[in-house]
């Protein structure tokens, strides 16, 4: 039961990666990886502000060119380096929502991949 609803998740992730997080998924993402608005603000370059913008907007409204812009360095700067997965509903299921990809990941401080030492 468990694995099926895991390959669901799975192919969801895959077949919607066009799609943007909303603003619950980003704050979700956030709280999986125990980091504030101000760290992900310099972990996209954009300030605390436009974070806090994106993170109050009407989820499913319409966004705008500039924020579109930095909602997908978000997407693609969490899931490339910090083992995040936004997964999105299909017309099958309602499920959405936002998973941390590998379990060994430490998320207090939330060191990217890139910059972690490699434990023995």
């Amino acid at each position: 039961m468990v694995n099926s609803v895991l390959s669901r998740i799975a192919a969801m992730a895959d077949s919607a990666h066009h799609q943007l997080p909303n603003a619950a998924m980003i704050r979700a993402a956030r709280a999986l990886l125990a980091i504030d608005q101000s760290k992900l603000a310099v972990l996209v370059g954009v300030t605390m502000k436009t974070i806090s913008l994106i993170e109050n907007a009407a989820d499913g409204g319409k966004i705008d060119g500039r924020r579109r812009k930095v909602v997908e360095r978000i997407q693609h700067r969490l899931e490339d380096e910090f083992d995040i997965e936004f997964v999105f509903s299909n017309e099958r299921t309602g499920y959405f929502g936002v998973l941390m990809r590998k379990a060994g990941y430490q998320a207090a401080g939330a060191t990217s991949r890139r910059y972690r030492s490699q434990a023995p």
